[in-house]
């Protein structure tokens, strides 16, 4: 796979590169955050098609998510923010890179990655289709059902269909990129932290549909596709990580530096691996949870059972003073053997939701739940291993 990298004219035009005088190319388009199963469909369906045809397989990824552009704008146009670009998007699942990892094995030709602008969102969407069947000689065009595109999102699956019958240069394929049912999400998405032990389920279950409206209607929800970027985002910031990986295909990760922190954990026994720096991929909702780690800079990387905690150390706070309080993410590798793996770039998986974070009484109430992570952990990725082994 061919990566292209790029940056729109100040006046939001793009320099589209000439793939093929001969060739043409079956393309899709979007931000692809997270590569969940809807885009691996679409993604699917391109290469299958492109492969069917002699084509070349393009995907236009944006960069940064163009919610987030937007949403930038429209902060600084109320005073409540800087530029529309500043700033880290932390609703983001994933970062380029690991967008770009996911998307090399699905068998496509050419992944163009487009810093997506306020001036390139003002084109319009015939201009812009019109732009790719001239320079990247687009055949057929590939996206989910609720696709649009261009100036004031004016070109919907409708408007794309009609422009590709009037014109005849190219086609338009929608693909089902929705999953099985809708499901219901917050207005807008925040951190919930389940109180029980174990992994949370869907609010929603076993209601029937007069008590399903009602509580949808109280709490503010609003219909979304199970295969979407913004239901995986939910079910993090609630616990729920099965259902986060049952539309990622994966487990959900993060991925970062790890730093020295301050040494607590390995003055009690039990040292962790502190996410140092910017981190990539949606944080999780604080708590305790299972789940693995990988030395991303080992020469033989693999997967180490870990139990990882996301949250302030409520713990000790009359230590180190609530104004100090920060959110940490840090992993206690269970079957570790002396590894050091600081200043080493680490994936971290999270499997299950174990527990919430709490603050105990002393440092040896803390050990002794350690303890219980640690076998808890062991439980889980031993029966996940096997399962996957068998």
């Amino acid at each position: 796979m061919k990566i292209i990298t790029l940056a729109p004219h100040a006046d939001g035009s793009v320099e589209w590169p000439l793939l093929d005088k001969e060739k043409r190319s079956v393309v899709t388009i979007g931000s692809f955050d997270g590569v969940h199963k809807g885009h691996q469909a679409i993604i699917s369906r391109v290469a299958d098609l492109a492969r069917q045809q002699g084509s070349f397989s393009v995907i236009i990824m944006f960069d940064p998510r163009p919610s987030y552009v937007h949403a930038r704008e429209k902060a600084r146009i109320a005073g409540q923010g800087q530029d529309s670009t500043a700033s880290r998007d932390d609703q983001a699942l994933s970062s380029v890179s690991q967008r770009c990892e996911w998307i090399e094995g699905m068998g496509v030709d050419y992944l163009i990655i487009v810093t997506y602008t306020l001036p390139f969102a003002n084109q319009t969407y015939v201009n812009f289709l019109g732009q790719l069947v001239g320079k990247l000689g687009m055949r057929t065009l590939v996206l989910g059902h609720d696709a649009r595109l261009g100036r004031g999102l004016a070109g919907d699956m409708k408007a794309m269909k009609n422009l590709a019958s009037a014109t005849g240069v190219f086609e338009v394929e929608s693909v089902d990129d929705q999953g099985q049912e809708d499901v219901w999400i917050p207005q807008k998405i925040v951190y919930e932290v389940p109180q029980g032990h174990g992994e949370p389920a869907d609010p929603l279950e076993g209601m029937t549909k007069s008590e399903r409206r009602a509580w949808t209607k109280k709490h503010g929800m609003k219909r979304a596709r199970r295969w979407s970027s913004s239901f995986v985002r939910y079910a993090l910031s609630t616990g729920r990580m099965g259902d986060a990986a049952s539309v990622l295909s994966r487990f959900p990760q993060i991925r970062g530096l790890v730093v020295h922190g301050e040494q607590r954990g390995r003055t009690l026994g039990y040292p962790t691996a502190n996410l140092g720096g910017l981190i990539e991929g949606f944080i999780p909702v604080d708590g305790v949870y299972a789940g693995f780690v990988t030395d991303q800079d080992d020469s033989n990387p693999h997967r180490i059972p870990a139990a990882i905690s996301i949250g302030t150390k409520e713990t000790f706070v009359d230590e180190i003073g609530q104004e100090h309080l920060k959110r940490v993410v840090e992993s206690y590798l269970v079957d570790q053997d002396g590894i050091d793996i600081y200043n080493h770039h680490i994936k971290v998986e999270f499997g299950l939701y174990m527990r919430p974070q709490v603050r105990f009484k002393d440092a040896q109430a803390l050990v002794d739940q350690l303890k219980n992570d640690e076998k808890e952990t062991r439980t889980w990725a031993e029966s996940y291993l096997s399962q996957k082994a068998a």
